[in-house]
């Protein structure tokens, strides 16, 4: 041990100064609301209210991973909360969640909204709401439970203990680094055996086990939290990390960790999610494909782009098909450069999302028919801004102004 000064706590404890560290101004020993702040309420049946934290990827990965399978049922608004501004003290998210932890979630899909909140909690209302990643055989149930809990219960001491004090603390201590690493270190091995005789937590299929548990641990296994992948040597729990590298590869999750990002990498931030089409029009230079919207390179060669003259009346888009795939179905490099309105753009280009926003945005895929050399084929989907004038209409002027396009370029158009 060091030599460190000697802490003798007084008789009763009273918080008359900040306690340090990075988390200093938001950290009282009080609840309830510090200031009237009414939550945004969007159009769909569920309203989160989060940030993309370990706890708050798991919401989203599930919310995503309850689309991909079809659910349609479990479409969400996503709004943003900054924790690190104090938005957790607000009234209404308060009225949510009286912990102001993120993520609070509000289920209005029955006769009277209800509210959830702690992680886990959501995980289990969700699962069951939708009977998915929660399996209905007792032994299966009981298993996949056990392992959400484990992660709930493991978790502050990796988080509130190791990370606060060997990342956030405003001193470093020997004593409590020591503690709370070797603690991390026999949950990385307990995860690690378990990962060694399963496939998954809970054991031959994925489950919330997986998705709670993933956005702290899979994190820790890659170094992206705390910087202590070196410290802990993380890249000796082999098992860990094939578990980890597995559940990334979903789309699902490549999604759900985008949504309510504020920080790092602006590619990889969907600050708020109000829809599908979000993923490509805010903030996002690429888009992880549903399974069942993959397409491949060879099956749509162009891209058309067309500037709207219409005047926006809201932020959102609603979508004609599935534009966003077309646009980023395969590796792309950027384009740098402005593309003048009706411009048809090869897909080895990148679109800039900001150059998608506030416009009309148009993707259409050229093919050969089979049997049939040299004639071409255009199909189109697009992605309109909302704006005053009617939907039909609005489509009706995109879809003359694709095929005009292509009449100009001598391919012949069938619009689907």
């Amino acid at each position: 041990m060091t030599d460190q000064a000697t802490y003798t706590p007084p008789k009763i404890w009273t918080w008359d100064k900040e306690s340090g560290g990075r988390f200093a101004n938001i950290n009282r020993p009080i609840s309830g609301a510090t200031h009237e702040k009414e939550l945004p309420v969007g159009e769909h049946p569920f309203q989160l209210y989060s940030l993309a934290t370990p706890n708050g990827v798991k919401v989203t990965i599930l919310f995503e991973e309850l689309l991909e399978l079809g659910h349609k049922g479990a479409e969400y608004d996503a709004w943003l909360i900054n924790i690190g501004e104090g938005n957790q003290f607000g009234s209404g998210f308060v009225a949510i969640n009286p912990n102001s932890k993120i993520p609070a979630l509000l289920d209005r899909s029955g006769p009277a909204p209800i509210r959830i909140f702690e992680s886990g909690a959501i995980l289990v209302h969700l699962a069951e709401k939708f009977g998915a990643f929660l399996p209905a055989d007792p032994a299966e149930r009981a298993e996949a439970l056990s392992w959400l809990f484990w992660q709930m219960g493991s978790a502050p001491y990796l988080g509130g203990g190791f990370g606060h004090f060997y990342a956030y603390a405003p001193e470093k201590f020997e004593y409590p680094i020591n503690r709370f690493a070797m603690e991390v270190k026999r949950q990385l091995d307990v995860l690690d055996k378990r990962l060694a005789e399963s496939e998954y937590l809970g054991g031959d299929v994925y489950t919330v086990a997986d998705i709670a548990t993933w956005p702290w641990y899979g994190a820790l296994a890659k170094g992206l939290i705390y910087e202590a992948g070196e410290f802990l040597q993380v890249q000796e729990y082999k098992n860990v990390q094939r578990w980890t590298d597995q559940i990334a590869m979903r789309p699902a999750v490549k999604r759900g960790r985008m949504v309510n990002r504020a920080v790092g990498d602006p590619a990889s931030q969907l600050r708020e999610r109000h829809d599908a089409s979000d993923f490509l029009t805010r903030h996002r230079t690429s888009l992880p494909l549903s399974a069942d919207n993959r397409r491949s390179k060879a099956d749509h060669d162009t891209a058309i782009r067309c500037r709207s003259a219409l005047e926006r009346t809201h932020e959102r888009s609603f979508g004609f098909g599935q534009s966003h795939t077309l646009i980023d179905g395969h590796e792309a490099v950027r384009a740098d450069k402005e593309v003048a309105p009706g411009t048809i753009v090869g897909l080895g280009e990148r679109i800039e999302p900001h150059l998608l926003d506030g416009r009309i945005h148009m993707v259409g895929r050229e093919k050969e028919d089979r049997g049939r050399a040299r004639q071409r084929r255009v199909t189109l989907t697009a992605c309109i801004d909302m704006c005053r004038a009617d939907k039909a209409a609005v489509f009706e002027a995109v879809t003359q102004r694709f095929v005009d396009c292509a009449k100009d370029r001598g391919i012949a158009c069938e619009i689907d």
